[in-house]
């Protein structure tokens, strides 16, 4: 009985070391009083992200007085990182930030490819290797809690493959687009966000093989993504 009452008042007892602040990871974020001078959405961060994708290669061959064209759909993985600064207006957020990373996202056909007379045969890859993306971002703050919309310049790095070995001839250049989508981001911590995004990128048309005065084949890269990841904001 001693030891029952000894553990009921020590039970009773205040333990600064677990105060009911100690477990609210968030105040900061549910009791602004003034979001233009104090947000905790209005910091510099960084974060790392991972996701997958659904992507769409159209090919086209254009010859004198012709040209034909197919469509392949592919898809893959992608991971990077990423760093931004937002801004609060009351409860409107505006920030910018740059991403960048590298993926697997690709499309393959097999098969034989005839451009006059130099012939491709096996399994043909077209794959993303790697990004970079510049977007502004515009949303609305609800606590915890911001939803926004996004949209930027993107540029991205393509690599075609013929039995996994690269393609003499072929043109290599960077791809150059844009990225637009929206996204929810969530606070977990007074500096630690979670993000989740949507994303359409378009890297546009670029010739990936031209022989003066014959063929020219050209390559349109678009994709789809879903993507997860932390931020931490300082």
């Amino acid at each position: 009985m001693k030891f029952l009452r000894v553990l009921v008042l020590a039970s009773a007892l205040p333990l600064p070391v677990f105060a009911a602040d100690s477990f609210d990871f968030r105040p900061a974020y549910t009791e602004q009083t003034n979001y233009y001078a104090s947000s905790p959405w209005a910091r510099p961060y960084v974060g790392v992200f991972g996701g997958v994708a659904t992507a769409s290669h159209h090919y086209g061959i254009e010859i004198p007085g012709a040209s034909v064209g197919a469509d392949i759909s592919g898809g893959g993985l992608l991971g990077g990182i990423r760093a931004g600064y937002d801004y609060a207006f009351g409860d409107v957020l505006v920030g910018a930030s740059v991403e960048g990373g590298i993926s697997n996202i690709h499309a393959a056909i097999s098969g034989d490819l005839d451009l006059g007379g130099n012939s491709l045969s096996g399994n043909i890859e077209s794959k993303l290797t790697a990004f970079l993306n510049t977007k502004l971002r515009l949303g609305i703050i609800q606590n915890n809690n911001m939803f926004y919309v996004h949209g930027g310049p993107s540029f991205g790095w393509v690599d075609i493959l013929e039995d996994g070995e690269k393609i003499p001839g072929v043109i290599e250049n960077a791809r150059i687009g844009y990225t637009v989508g929206a996204g929810y981001e969530r606070a977990i911590g007074e500096s630690a966000t979670f993000q989740t995004e949507y994303s359409y990128t378009n890297l546009g048309q670029s010739d990936i093989y031209a022989i003066p005065g014959g063929p020219t084949l050209h390559e349109d890269v678009a994709f789809h993504t879903i993507t997860a990841g932390v931020n931490l904001r300082f």
